[in-house]
C-alpha cells in the first residue's frame, strides 16, 4: 500500500474523484457533556459537522459540497479503500470513513451513510462496516451488510418531507443493501435546512472520556467517487454539472459567492501553531 505523508486530496475538477492514501493523523478534541454514544443521543449542537481551517483546508472533510436551497436528493458510488495498520495511535483507533449526505456543510444537521474502516493490530486485519447517521444524533452500525475493501458501494440519502429522510445503500458487489427511513429534529438549533449536498471521506468523531474526539485517520488507499448527482429546487444535475456552471468558493474566511455554489475540501493537519499544513 503506498503511503504519503499526510492527508488525502480529490482530484480536482474531472469528477470520478479520488482520495489518496494517507498516513494517520493525532486525534483532536473538544469538550461535551455526555460520554453515552447510542444512537438516539444527541450530540451537542455546538459541534458543528464540518471543522474548517481556510481556502478550502478542513481537519475531517475531503471532498466535494454544492450549497443550494432545497436539497431533496443525493447519490454517489465509490469504491471502498482498503485499509492498512497501525491499529492505535495514543490509545485511539485510526479510522476512516466515505458517505454522501444533506446538509452539514453551512448547518448543524447531516443526514448522511456511508462506510467506514478500521484496522485491529491484535487480528492483523482491517475491519468494515456500513453506517447511517442523524447527525447531530450518534451513527448506527448496518450489522445486516458485511463490507469489504473494494466494494462498490451506492448511497443515496432522499428527503421524504417534513423531518422525515430515507437513506439507502447498496453494496453493488454483493448485492446486499439496507434501507432506512429516519426523522431529523423538528425543534431547536438542530432542524434538517436542506441546505446543501455532500460527497465527502471523512476523519470521524468520537465520544471519548467525555469528549468529542477526532480520531487519528487510518492509513487507506484509494477511493473514487462516480455517479456523484443531487436533485435540489426540483432540478436533478451532477457534480460535474455544478463544477462547470455554479460558482467556485475558495473556502473560509472569503465570503460565499450567491447560492448555488460548490467547494472542493481537502483534509490537513495543523503545527503546535495553529498553520495548517497538507
Amino acid at each position: 500500500m503506498k503511503v504519503r505523508p499526510l492527508v488525502s486530496a480529490l482530484a480536482a475538477l474531472a469528477f470520478a474523484a479520488t482520495l489518496v492514501a494517507s498516513a494517520p493523523l493525532p486525534a483532536q478534541t473538544a469538550p461535551v457533556a455526555s460520554t453515552s454514544t447510542a444512537s438516539d443521543t444527541l450530540l451537542p449542537s455546538g459541534s458543528l459537522p464540518l471543522i474548517r481551517n481556510s481556502y478550502g483546508l478542513s481537519l475531517n472533510w475531503s471532498g466535494y459540497a454544492v450549497s443550494t436551497p432545497d436539497v431533496t436528493s443525493v447519490t454517489g458510488t465509490f469504491t471502498v479503500p482498503e485499509v492498512g495498520p497501525p491499529g492505535s495511535i495514543g490509545g485511539l483507533p485510526p479510522n476512516v470513513g466515505a458517505w454522501v449526505g444533506i446538509d452539514g456543510y453551512t448547518s448543524g444537521t447531516v443526514e448522511q451513510t456511508g462506510v467506514g474502516g478500521s484496522w485491529d493490530d491484535a487480528t492483523g486485519t482491517a475491519t468494515y462496516y456500513a453506517w447511517w447517521e442523524m447527525f447531530p444524533r450518534s451513527s448506527s452500525v448496518i450489522r445486516s451488510m458485511a463490507i469489504s475493501a473494494g466494494d462498490s458501494i451506492t448511497a443515496t440519502v432522499t428527503y421524504n418531507g417534513g423531518a422525515s429522510f430515507t437513506l439507502s445503500i447498496t453494496d453493488n458487489t454483493t448485492g446486499q443493501s439496507f434501507t432506512k427511513t429516519a426523522s431529523a429534529p423538528t425543534g431547536g438549533p438542530n432542524v434538517a435546512q436542506r441546505s446543501s449536498a455532500e460527497w465527502v471521506v471523512e476523519r470521524p468523531a468520537t465520544i471519548y472520556k467525555g469528549y468529542i474526539t477526532i480520531l487519528p485517520l487510518a492509513t487507506f488507499d484509494s477511493s473514487t467517487f462516480t455517479d456523484a448527482s443531487f436533485t435540489a429546487n426540483a432540478t436533478t444535475a451532477t457534480l460535474q454539472d455544478a463544477v462547470d456552471n455554479d460558482n467556485p468558493y475558495a473556502g473560509y474566511p472569503d465570503t460565499p459567492p450567491a447560492q448555488p455554489y460548490w467547494e472542493q475540501m481537502i483534509m490537513v493537519d495543523v503545527d503546535s501553531n495553529g498553520s495548517p499544513y497538507p
